[in-house]
């Protein structure tokens, strides 16, 4: 395995949302009716089901998540998450995935996340025939893909260790909507390849471009403005090749 170790001050990866802590906003408004949607991500399940009926779109941690399948509204979309480059030793499919020698490194963010190498089919076959389906077997409508950046930044920085990693993760989304046609699916930021897989996905959750996180002396600071709109002009032309997006 690697000894590549991820940057805490350089890599801006999602952060875990604590036990009451809700982000809800607007995203683009909806063709038909013209009414912006409301969205929310929670990744725990303290809190009930019923703080959430009100939003139009919900990503929940997959594995702990309010009781939602008696209970939801029949139009509100309910994605379950999974990483989609890190295997966190917490999950019940952890074992698994380290019987695979898949793993290339580890992420100095959090602590038991073991990244993988998504070049590798068996990464990919194992997460779409088998962890998809269990997490829509759940009752969720899609799945919310996380810490795709991850290996797009071990490429950049290491561009000849780590040579074919973007190009994997591009094949992996594409793979993943292939499988699944009718199935919703978000993507968490992505963007060095967010214009290749746009006509992929559904959802763009745009996390962490106004504000950048130091997890060193937990302290927080604005991008500049001009790093800002950098990404809405990258994400304008993702809405040019997918409109509904």
């Amino acid at each position: 395995m690697s000894s590549i170790t991820l940057s805490k001050t350089t890599l801006i990866l999602s952060v875990v949302l604590m036990s009451f802590a809700i982000i809800a906003g607007v995203v683009l408004a909806r063709p038909a009716t013209g009414k912006n949607a409301t969205w929310a991500v929670y990744y725990t399940d303290k809190l009930p089901y019923s703080r959430f009926v009100g939003y139009d779109i919900v990503a929940f941690d997959s594995d702990s998540y309010p009781a939602f399948k008696d209970q939801r509204r029949k139009d509100q979309i309910i994605l379950g998450y999974l990483s989609t480059t890190e295997a966190e030793t917490y999950r019940d499919y952890y074992d698994t995935i380290k019987g695979m020698n898949l793993f290339v490194g580890k992420s100095d963010l959090w602590d038991g996340h073991m990244i993988l190498d998504i070049r590798k089919p068996e990464w990919r076959k194992y997460f779409i025939n088998t962890l998809v389906p269990q997490v829509l077997n759940k009752g969720f409508d899609g799945i919310m893909l996380d810490t795709i950046d991850t290996v797009l930044y071990m490429e950049e920085e290491h561009p000849k260790e780590f040579k074919g990693m973007k190009e994997a993760a591009i094949q992996f989304i594409i793979e993943l909507r292939q499988a699944y046609p009718n199935t919703k699916l978000m993507l968490n930021r992505g963007f060095p390849i967010l214009q290749e897989v746009a006509p992929y996905v559904d959802y763009l959750l745009a996390e962490s471009i106004r504000v950048e996180y130091n997890f060193d002396n937990n302290t927080a600071k604005y991008f500049p403005q001009d790093y800002y709109e950098n990404v809405v002009a990258e994400i304008q032309a993702a809405r040019a090749k997918n409109p509904k997006l």
